[in-house]
């Protein structure tokens, strides 16, 4: 079989364009040959969220590497390795952001997601890694420490290969050089939501994130789309491009839209609130309400 790098990071504040720390367990021809977790100076700020997810506080990274140092060190383990990690878009997405933050080239992954596995073999009520973890009997000494999470995704994976078989199928390809965090990427004033000709309030004053299905439409304050999905993912919920009937929230971004004038909202508003009226329970949430009730 080929050479896996179980993979994961935590991030020190909203944004997840940067590491305060990685995991990760190699193995090749089936035998475990490092497991290491490192700590790393992100040279940005901690919000205390995540400081309370992770317990990895400014002061524990004070004399870290910074990334740039540190993957000189990792990427042997990355390249020519299948990646493996659970919401592995997010993973993925947020080393891809913190290697252009420090101009270092930005490689092509190949990957595979134990959450997509899950899904697609399992089928579970839940996809998250600690219910994965328990329902399987994978070990998870620690959730939201690196090493632990990328230890109980290599569980899951063997779980699921050892039950349902390998096949080069799984494997997917990530490449984003264009990824960037909210602090590179420059955006246009746009007119706010609330000051376009309709009226569109929040079906809802309560959010729930995990194990719960995002749609978003308009453009962010928060950041780019990018950004708020990767938010979403980091938290345990499922971002999906179209408005189904599995679509628990619409995600309408405060700055609008350019086609939203003259009375014209966008056919996601539509389409949510013509599946609010068949009886679905989605909700239509403003990007304002939704990150003050967090």
């Amino acid at each position: 079989m080929a050479k896996f790098t179980f993979f994961d990071v935590e991030t020190p504040n909203y944004n997840n364009d940067r590491i305060s720390s990685v995991g990760i367990v190699v193995v090749e021809d089936g035998i475990t040959i490092l497991e290491a977790n490192y700590l790393v100076n992100p040279e940005v700020r901690f919000d205390p969220f995540n400081i309370k997810l992770t317990g990895i506080t400014p002061f524990m990274v004070s004399d870290a590497p910074t990334f740039d140092v540190l993957w000189a060190e990792l990427k042997p383990y990355f390249d020519g390795s299948i990646i493996v990690a659970h919401n592995a878009t997010f993973d993925l997405g947020v080393l891809t952001m913190t290697l252009a933050h420090y101009g270092i080239e930005i490689p092509h992954f190949n990957y595979i997601c134990t959450v997509v596995l899950a899904k697609r073999f399992l089928r579970y009520r839940k996809n998250s890694l600690d219910y994965l973890c328990a329902t399987l009997g994978v070990l998870l000494e620690r959730h939201h420490e690196a090493l632990s999470d990328a230890r109980g995704c290599q569980g899951i994976f063997y779980h699921i290969v050892e039950h349902y078989g390998y096949s080069d199928d799984l494997v997917q390809t990530f490449y984003k050089p264009h990824l960037r965090g909210k602090s590179v990427v420059v955006r246009p004033q746009k007119t706010p939501v609330n000051q376009v000709k309709f009226t569109l309030a929040s079906t809802t004053d309560s959010v729930q994130i995990r194990d719960k299905v995002f749609c978003l439409t308009g453009d962010f304050r928060f950041g780019s789309k990018t950004d708020v999905e990767l938010f979403i993912l980091a938290r345990g919920g499922q971002v999906v491009n179209q408005v189904t009937r599995q679509v628990d929230y619409l995600l309408v971004g405060a700055l609008g839209s350019p086609l939203w004038a003259y009375g014209n909202y966008g056919m996601k508003v539509k389409r949510a609130f013509e599946c609010r009226n068949a009886g679905t329970g989605m909700d239509v949430v403003l990007e304002a309400d939704f990150f003050s009730q967090l």
